[in-house]
């Protein structure tokens, strides 16, 4: 072995942290501008239809980029959840890199079939919605155990996070795994959708900063699962 490769080694590590942590923000900065159009278009009005109607290609002139960017958003996160994966540092956080990699391919999938594929792109949404539960569900609980992986903030999120993701999942028909129609007047079901996204958004960000944080500085104070 060279003197020089485990030098090598690390810079490519370091690159891949920077690159998907920073491939994430980006596109998070995209659904965050689809978001934007849509309240500039829609007022609050927005709150009471599908989030992921933003990538109806029939409706929404900002189609492209909000599924463009779920694409990458869960690319780049599964790719993040990869590299932590091979840091190995325990069991629990490897568990947890896994779920966010099942939580990642659900997003490429929704993106590759926006709304107007409705059949394929719920397959994506519920691969999302399950794997974002089980996400925040293995962040409290390491929450419970080491704050190196979950703080305050970041458990607040997955808190709320989990039980909207329960939520929606109470409301998903087994015959076409599509939501099921609200029969009142007001429909929670849309701004559970809104709050559910934005939590794992943020929760993403916080735990690809995470990665970045215990990759560069090599934390392995957390104790095994």
């Amino acid at each position: 072995m060279s003197a020089y490769e485990p030098f090598h080694q690390r810079d490519l590590t370091r690159f891949a942290y920077y690159f998907a942590v920073i491939g994430v923000a980006i596109a998070v900065l995209g659904i965050f501008v689809s978001v934007f159009a849509a309240f500039h278009f829609h007022g609050v009005d927005a709150l009471n239809m599908r989030i992921d109607k933003l990538g109806d290609y029939l409706n929404s002139p900002m189609a492209f980029l909000f599924n463009i960017s779920l694409l990458l958003c869960g690319g780049f996160f599964a790719l993040a959840m990869s590299v932590l994966i091979r840091q190995k540092f325990n069991v629990s956080t490897n568990i947890l890199a896994v779920f966010g990699i099942i939580t990642g391919v659900g997003l490429v999938v929704a993106g590759l079939y926006p709304f107007n594929e409705l059949h394929p792109h719920q397959i994506g949404e519920m691969i999302y919605v399950i794997g974002s539960i089980l996400v925040f569900g293995m962040l409290l609980f390491n929450f419970c155990r080491c704050r190196t992986l979950c703080g305050p903030v970041t458990g607040a999120l997955s808190f709320c996070g989990l039980v909207a993701g329960i939520w929606l999942m109470l409301h998903v028909s087994s015959v076409d795994l599509d939501y099921h129609p609200c029969d009142r007047f007001y429909c929670a079901l849309y701004p559970v959708m809104w709050l559910h996204s934005f939590m794992a958004i943020l929760v993403a960000l916080s735990m690809g900063s995470t990665v970045l944080r215990l990759g560069l500085t090599r934390e392995i104070t957390m104790p095994e699962l």
